[in-house]
């Protein structure tokens, strides 16, 4: 894997699962989720600094921001890899079904403006 190389989440969840170490991996489903619940709690926090500072985005942030995505990433890359799942395909169902919803919100806001 080289630097800047594009990425698929196929191959990134391959990857991921070669760095992953707790107890009972693979068999331990509370770990992975805990562990994602925390990471997202870490990006609350940067969001609130961010917000208490009126908004005022800094370098650091940017920096807090791509660290705490990345261990979110990592942490639902192993809990799909642990019940098998698809990180590609979950990706593409998840677009479609966003795009589904977009869809029939502009049906609705046409019967709305009529």
């Amino acid at each position: 894997m080289k630097e800047g190389e594009p990425l698929t989440f196929k191959e990134y969840q391959e990857k991921q699962g070669q760095t992953a170490f707790y107890p009972n991996r693979g068999e331990n489903i509370v770990f992975p989720a805990l562990e994602l619940v925390g990471e997202i709690g870490e990006i609350v926090k940067v969001v609130l600094q961010i917000e208490e500072r009126g908004g005022f985005l800094r370098e650091e942030d940017i920096l807090n921001l791509c660290e705490e995505i990345g261990d979110s990433l990592w942490s639902l890359s192993d809990l799909a890899g642990i019940f098998g799942l698809d990180l590609d395909e979950i990706a593409r169902q998840n677009l479609k079904k966003a795009f589904a919803k977009k869809e029939k919100r502009n049906q609705h806001q046409e019967v709305d403006s009529k």
